[in-house]
């Protein structure tokens, strides 16, 4: 029985370790991430409007490449359309 009761104590002292360190603890963090691009911005935006550079920065694209893509409405028109048909869940 005695057995029981160290196994007990030393349970509960983890429980109360982990509930310290909890509250002790920031409760808000901040993550900030820089990317620099040397190349003006028209020349940036110039490329990302272009749906047929998708292919190179989209994450969705990156993650299924044997998706069937089609643009609908022209490269960097006002209401264009960009049909992205893939198979991966």
């Amino acid at each position: 029985m005695s057995i029981l009761l160290i196994l007990l104590e030393i349970i509960a002292a983890i429980i109360l370790i982990v509930l310290f360190a909890a509250i002790m603890v920031k409760k808000e963090y901040a993550v900030q991430r820089q990317i620099v691009i040397s190349k003006n911005s028209s020349d940036i935006f110039g490329y990302i409007r272009m749906l047929k550079n998708q292919q190179y920065y989209s994450k969705w694209v990156m993650m299924d490449p044997d998706a069937k893509k089609k643009n609908l409405h022209g490269h960097g028109w006002y209401r264009r359309v960009y049909l992205h048909l893939g198979q991966r869940e």
